[in-house]
């Protein structure tokens, strides 16, 4: 079985994929956060991929620009050795990582998307469910992203593999709140459109944004701003409030504020 995002290819692993693996699996920022020690060697990688990796539904994250793997994913059923929620047979939990130099970038809320589709379309499970341990606030921004909502909490919980007792937070995914939030992207996108074809400005906006953010921008480079932020802005974060829409770029760490009647724009802030 193999899926595919924009960026991505997600493969079974192979034993070949070892070097890459210890590349990335060898970062103390890496393992011990999720719960598993640092990778020792290329050697002690290949031993993972057939022990662990192997199982089924784990998938080896690979860019498809370059053929590199770069991360990991996979789906853990009820059935499985390796999950950590208590859930059900018709519910499964999902897992991620990736190596720290692609970090903020996007990619594993991409590849956790598509696994979602793969687990409520295909699969057909009822509920997903995601868990992150304490202060790993990277993990809890992913499920965020991804539509889930906190669950509960579980604390004194082992971790066998690094030999500690860790609080584990968990968060749920329900086949209706994603078939749900299908929708509102759908919606999202056609008024991300709708926005951006509309954009008008007055004259004292252009200072009111140069002065709010800190920039020194020309009119025209305020109006491409502003664009870029509205593009790259996720369907979820366009939210109507009163007769404002209030556009929020996570990565920019900027809001676009838009009249929603005549689509002026009115100011932007940093958040």
């Amino acid at each position: 079985m193999e899926l595919q995002t924009k960026r991505l290819i997600l493969r079974p692993w192979q034993e070949s994929d070892a070097e890459a693996l210890y590349k990335y699996a060898g970062n103390p920022n890496i393992g011990p956060i999720a719960g598993w020690p640092p990778h020792t060697s290329v050697e002690n990688s290949r031993e993972i991929i057939k022990s662990v990796l192997s199982a089924p539904e784990s998938y080896a994250v690979v860019l498809k620009t370059t053929g590199e793997v770069v991360g990991s994913v996979g789906i853990m059923a009820a059935r499985s050795e390796t999950h950590t929620a208590r859930i059900a047979d018709y519910e499964c939990e999902i897992g991620y990582w990736i190596g720290e130099p692609y970090w903020g970038q996007g990619l594993i809320p991409e590849a956790v998307n598509e696994l979602l589709r793969y687990a409520f379309e295909e699969l057909r499970m009822a509920a997903v469910w995601c868990g992150y341990y304490d202060g790993n606030e990277k993990s809890k921004r992913v499920q965020a992203k991804c539509g889930f909502t906190y669950s509960h909490t579980e604390y004194d919980k082992p971790v066998p593999l690094m030999n500690d007792i860790r609080t584990e937070h968990y968060t749920k995914l329900t086949q209706e709140e994603w078939r749900n939030n299908q929708i509102h992207k759908g919606i999202g996108n056609s008024l991300k459109e709708a926005i951006l074809e509309r954009l008008c400005y007055t004259e004292s906006v252009y200072g009111r944004i140069n002065r709010k953010l800190g920039l020194h921008l020309l009119p025209q480079e305020i109006e491409s701003f502003v664009s870029d932020i509205i593009k790259g802005a996720d369907e979820m974060h366009i939210l109507k409030e009163g007769k404002n829409y209030y556009i929020t770029n996570d990565k920019e760490s900027v809001r676009i504020t838009v009249n929603s009647f005549t689509y002026r724009v009115i100011t932007a802030d940093r958040v």
